[in-house]
């Protein structure tokens, strides 16, 4: 009886053996401690909270996109471009003083720096996105979303919400820009 006890242990624990190494299947296991999603992966280099970022709303023509964009590297980062399905195109633009001392609006040289491990803060009167020539009207709570382009070459998208903000507008110096109620 012994012996069969002991054949028994012993073509248990081979089998057990067989049956370990048959499971080769190496690929991650998803769980809660498998590190960034797709959304927020490990090349995410810009984050910022849809509610915080936000489009200003409008019927037509063109708006603005305000808000805060924070850079999660150790390196400083330059957006030089952006994209939006929702306009025809999108400038980076800046509030300077004009000859005659008076705010006006234009498009930045160069693009947006952010430092490393700091924020852009986009907002009216100073740095901001510039929609130009909507293809639709948009309505608040509407998402919009957007392509930075990076001085290096890559890209990231990100989205931002569409706000009323009562109206506020910027200063316009330019007849490219149109009205400035449009602003």
């Amino acid at each position: 009886m012994k012996n069969s006890s002991c054949k028994i242990t012993v073509l248990c624990a081979a089998s057990l053996v067989a049956v370990t190494a048959c499971n080769t299947d190496t690929s991650p296991q998803e769980g809660p401690d498998q590190g960034p999603t797709e959304e927020g992966g490990a090349d995410t280099r810009i984050h910022s909270e849809n509610d915080d970022l936000w489009v200003r709303s409008a019927g037509s023509g063109m708006t603005s996109v305000f808000g805060t964009l924070e850079n999660l590297t150790d390196d400083d980062l330059e957006i030089v471009a952006a994209e939006t399905p929702v306009a025809e195109s999108v400038e980076l633009h800046e509030i300077i003083l004009d000859d005659d001392g008076q705010e006006a609006m234009q498009e930045i040289e160069g693009g947006f720096l952010i430092p490393a491990d700091a924020a852009l803060e986009m907002e009216p009167g100073g740095d901001h996105l510039m929609l130009m020539g909507l293809h639709h009207e948009l309505p608040p709570g509407e998402l919009v979303e957007f392509t930075l382009e990076f001085e290096d070459g890559s890209a990231e998208t990100i989205e931002a919400i569409v706000k009323d903000d009562g109206g506020q507008d910027e200063p316009y110096e330019s007849d490219d820009h149109g009205d400035q109620n449009d602003h």
